[in-house]
């Protein structure tokens, strides 16, 4: 009994959760499947947003890449100062 309510309360928030966070078409507005490349409503193609670092899809929401953990908008050049930056502290700490 109490794993049938379990499961009809995640399938609850699973569409709760689904219902927020539909995109939209930056053009018209009307709510579109993140996974099309053009809204079928208004022709419009939908800029699709990918990590710098290894190429997945991003979410335009994402701070930062869940694959990689790199920020979004952290550049290459960052990235390599980043990694410059703790190599001296592990040679520093010998």
């Amino acid at each position: 009994m109490y794993i049938i309510l379990y499961i009809m309360a995640l399938e609850l928030l699973f569409m709760i959760n689904n219902k927020f966070v539909q995109k939209k078409c930056k053009s018209c507005g009307k709510i579109i499947d993140e996974k099309w490349d053009y809204c079928p409503y208004c022709k419009v193609k939908q800029v699709k947003v990918k990590c710098i670092f290894c190429k997945n899809d991003l979410n335009p929401t994402w701070n930062f890449c869940p694959y990689c953990k790199n920020k979004r908008n952290q550049d290459s050049r960052d990235k390599v100062l980043e990694y410059g930056n703790e190599w001296l502290k592990e040679i520093l700490k010998k």
